[in-house]
């Protein structure tokens, strides 16, 4: 199981509210480390899963801490 693998394990059984929280902190990290994309395409068994294209989001610190 790859780093990734485990993230995902780990959040999926977590409350919404968390999870959201979790999504945020992700995107925070790309923002600050300036990362492309929040979720790589890659060849797993789940070709249906989207990917999601973040180049264009802003972290907002204040709203995320809001929540």
């Amino acid at each position: 199981m790859n780093t990734a693998e485990r993230i995902y394990y780990e959040v999926k059984c977590l409350p919404d509210g968390l999870a959201d929280r979790v999504l945020d902190f992700v995107l925070f990290l790309e923002q600050r480390h300036e990362v492309g994309k929040a979720i790589q395409e890659t060849d797993t068994e789940q070709g249906d899963i989207p990917v999601l294209d973040t180049r264009e989001w802003r972290f907002n610190r204040e709203q995320a801490n809001a929540r």
